[in-house]
Parts: C-alpha cells; sequence; structure tokens
C-alpha cells in the first residue's frame, strides 16, 4: 500500500486536482475560499469545467445531426466572451488576474480557431497554479480547521487513527476508512 503524505499536524495531505474533482472537498475548499478572496478563481475554474462539458456535448450532437453547426459554433463562441468578460476582460468585477499574454492567446484562439473544449486550457492551467500555489488557497486551507473537517466528513484518517498490524500484514491496503483488506474479510466471513 502506498503511504499518506502526513502534514507536520498529522494531517493527509491531498492533492488539489483530488480536492476539486470530489463535490464534498471542493464545498469545503470553496467555503474557505471565499473567506480568504479566491471566489473568483475557484467559481472560475468550475466555469470552466462546466464549458468543457457543455461544448463536448454540443460538439456530440452536432457530429450525431441533431443540431445545426453554425449555431452550435456560435453558442460555443458566446459563452467564451461571456466568461471572458466575467472573469478576464478588464472590467471583469469578478476579475481573475492572468498574464495578458494567456489571455491574448485565448481571445485570438475564439476568433478564429473552431470551437473546441480545449480554448480554456492554458487558462485553467495557469488557475490551478495559482490556486495550488499562493499561500492564502490552497496551502492556506491545507492549515484551517474546515480541511480537517473535510477529512472527516471524506472518512479519510491519519496514519494514527488505523489500528497497529504486525509487520507480516504490512503488504495489506487500508481502504479510506481505515479498515485493512484481512480485517473486512475477517469480519465479512463472520
Amino acid at each position: 500500500a502506498r503511504a499518506l503524505c502526513l502534514s507536520d499536524d498529522g494531517l493527509v495531505q491531498l492533492p488539489l486536482h483530488v480536492v476539486l474533482t470530489n463535490g464534498v472537498a471542493v464545498s469545503y475548499f470553496i467555503d474557505y475560499l471565499q473567506t480568504v478572496g479566491g471566489q473568483n478563481y475557484i467559481d472560475f475554474y468550475l466555469a470552466i469545467e462546466g464549458f468543457k462539458v457543455s461544448v463536448e456535448h454540443q460538439l456530440r450532437t452536432l457530429s450525431n445531426g441533431e443540431t445545426v453547426g453554425s449555431d452550435v459554433y456560435e453558442t460555443i463562441k458566446e459563452a467564451a466572451q461571456f466568461m471572458y468578460q466575467q472573469y478576464l476582460s478588464q472590467e471583469a468585477i469578478t476579475r481573475v488576474p492572468l498574464d495578458e499574454s494567456v489571455i491574448a492567446k485565448f481571445l485570438a484562439r475564439v476568433r478564429n480557431d473552431e470551437p473546441c473544449d480545449f480554448w480554456f486550457e492554458q487558462i485553467q492551467e495557469k488557475v490551478i497554479e495559482i490556486l495550488r500555489t499562493d499561500e492564502h488557497f490552497y496551502p492556506g486551507f491545507k492549515k484551517n480547521p474546515l480541511y480537517a473537517k473535510m477529512l472527516v466528513e471524506l472518512g479519510i484518517n491519519s496514519d494514527e487513527d488505523r489500528p497497529e498490524t504486525p509487520a507480516s500484514d504490512a503488504g495489506s491496503a487500508y481502504s479510506a476508512s481505515g479498515v485493512s483488506d484481512q480485517e473486512r474479510r475477517t469480519s465479512s466471513s463472520e
């Protein structure tokens, strides 16, 4: 079994991508970000995820012949431009400040390329990097009581919460609940 990475205070250290892809975990992270001025970043990240799903769906209906290409492309471009106005333009109230060259490349793609679900890919990578590295965001969240509450709700415990096992059982994998495979087999065969 792979050892879990623990912080100095004994908490399991989840990678950011795990938190971003779990509904329970991301709700705790959103609650935290609201308190430290990071709401726009997570909102934009989630909007991009929604955009990608929507584009995939619309392109699928297009390939199935259910819709007209020009209508689909126009809808996708409008959605991308709306997100630009909402999060990237200088006038945006919920602006996410990013490198202007990244934004310029994005705008050129929207103007010149056929719509695709990876228009926002480079921008989303930058947003994730900011969330991961800015001390106020994910690093700060991992030190906040909300992080520990999230781990409890997810059923993820530190190594200290796990029962001691003999060396011969060292290869046994633990589930997120801290019960070894051996213990599970024993209890299920009773």
